[in-house]
Order: C-alpha cells, then structure tokens, then sequence
C-alpha cells in the first residue's frame, strides 16, 4: 500500500480540530459564525458572545463544533 505524506491532506474540517476561533456572530441556541484564519464558519457549541476564543472540538460536514478553551 501507498502511504499518503500527509494523510489530511483533503480532509479540511479534520485538518482544523485543535484550532483556536474567534465567535463573530454571537452562538445563540447553539448556532453562530467563528472566524478561523481568514474564512468564517458556521459552528455549533455552547452560547457565546461575539469575541470569545474557542477551540474546534470536530466537525459535522462543514459546520465546525467548537467548545471552550480548557
């Protein structure tokens, strides 16, 4: 078999699980918008203000879960 040099490659949501995102649209009923490097998306978590800082616990398709930083 061929091992692949970096076996994330195409899998952008996975690639991005351990990242830290800024809340750009407040998370209210467990939906809002997260700013991750230049792109935003829409993510699912705990409710919280435009601002916070929260970590990327996985994905569902391209919704990012995310939950608080420690």
């Amino acid at each position: 078999p061929i091992k692949a040099a970096d076996p994330l490659m195409n899998l952008r949501g996975d690639r991005v699980v351990g990242e830290t995102v800024v809340v750009t649209q407040a998370i209210e009923g467990g939906s809002g918008r997260v700013k991750l490097g230049d792109s935003e998306w829409i993510a699912r978590g705990p409710d919280s203000a435009p601002g916070t800082r929260l970590r990327v616990s996985g994905h569902d398709g391209v919704v990012l879960l995310v939950e608080p930083i420690g």
